[in-house]
């Protein structure tokens, strides 16, 4: 009978084989052994910031570095836009720096010096040549959703004074107030002044015709000032015609015998006046005398009645002063 003895060898230790580390997609990653053992470790991560552009939002990218895992956070919003402003001002006045406006953001809009006789309001974004009503005007706090310029809106007040303006074109109705001369520049003119009592104007010394320079008065483009009432006429309607009477003395102004005459009561047969105009000149007639009919001025000097219509006696009609505003920002 033969027998065996239990081997006495001890088997070799097993020695791991792990494959690659692969994702578990929660921030672990793991490996597994031919035998099946598994190990599982903690990711390591490799973080990448992407910074915001105007457009885009940032980030941070988190990496693994083992097995290439990767999530996004901390997101920060888009920067937006820079936009640039830029302000146009007339010759002469100082711009103020460009400013920078952030999108979404706003700026506090500048002030601007303004030309002699112009104020300052603020800006506009477009030009203004001399409005009569003032457009929509930018001040204080602005925010800009593109570069700009910006335009600076000035307003001027223009007065005018009262006085006797030039009559350019005839009215439908001619009651008023009237400085009449002969000539329409301070020179060669002369102007009709109201003659006391029932009197002849047609002579050099009868006082009824005065030149510019000695009657007191200013001329001042198309407007006179500074008149004297003696030198005032008022016109009023009479019977379908005009009755022209001197503020100062109250006599009318007639026609009497183919002459120019004061005339101290209002008679019709001499006293009434039909008004026209030719360009700016004005045909005053008067039918008194059938050859002689029109207001005229003698090669003498001084105002008459005459037989054809002048070509150089003017009516200047008493006005109210008035202002007006303008606004611009095209100023020179």
């Amino acid at each position: 009978i033969y027998t065996t003895s239990p081997s006495t060898e001890t088997p070799e230790p097993h020695t791991h084989s792990f494959g690659g580390w692969a994702s578990n997609n929660n921030g672990t990653h793991s490996r597994t052994c031919e035998c099946g053992e598994k190990e599982t470790e903690n990711c390591t991560f490799n973080d990448v910031v992407t910074a915001p552009t105007a457009t885009a939002q940032g980030y941070t990218t988190h990496t693994c570095t083992v097995c290439g895992y990767s999530f996004v956070d901390s997101y920060t919003d888009p920067l937006g836009n820079d936009y640039l402003v830029s302000f146009s001002v007339p010759a002469g006045v100082t711009a103020p720096a460009d400013m920078i406006c952030h999108e979404g953001g706003t700026i506090n809009l500048p002030t601007a010096g303004a030309p002699a006789g112009y104020t300052f309001l603020g800006w506009v974004t477009e030009d203004v040549n001399n409005a009569a009503v003032m457009p929509t005007v930018l001040t204080g706090a602005y925010a800009a959703t593109a570069s700009i310029t910006l335009k600076a809106l000035y307003s001027k007040t223009e007065t005018t004074a009262a006085g006797y303006e030039l009559m350019t074109s005839a009215p439908t109705d001619w009651t008023g107030q009237y400085v009449i001369t002969y000539g329409k520049t301070a020179s060669g003119m002369y102007a009709l002044k109201g003659l006391t009592g029932t009197k002849k104007y047609e002579s050099k010394t009868a006082g009824g015709s005065v030149a510019y320079a000695n009657t007191g008065m200013t001329l001042n483009g198309n407007v006179l000032t500074g008149v004297n009432d003696a030198y005032v006429f008022n016109i009023t309607a009479a019977s379908g015609k005009y009755a022209i009477r001197n503020a100062a003395t109250g006599t009318y102004l007639a026609s009497k015998g183919s002459y120019l005459y004061s005339y101290r009561t209002n008679t019709a047969s001499y006293c009434r006046w039909s008004l026209a105009m030719d360009g700016e000149t004005v045909d005053a007639t008067n039918a008194a005398s059938r050859s002689f009919t029109h207001l005229g001025f003698s090669t003498s000097n001084y105002f008459m009645i005459a037989r054809n219509a002048s070509n150089n006696v003017y009516f200047w009609k008493l006005t109210q002063g008035s202002s007006s505003t303008i606004y611009t920002t095209v100023i020179g």
